[in-house]
């Protein structure tokens, strides 16, 4: 399964809110991940 460009919802542990959790390569062939709240 190829999880690049695409968003997950998860629920933090820590503060019961979701997060966004997007994967993205980067142009020279590494992995990025963005991690946004709702209120961001």
């Amino acid at each position: 399964m190829n999880d690049i460009g695409q968003a997950q919802i998860v629920d933090c542990q820590i503060c019961c809110q979701p997060i966004e959790l997007t994967v993205i390569e980067t142009m020279d062939g590494e992995f990025e991940i963005i991690a946004r709240t709702d209120d961001e």
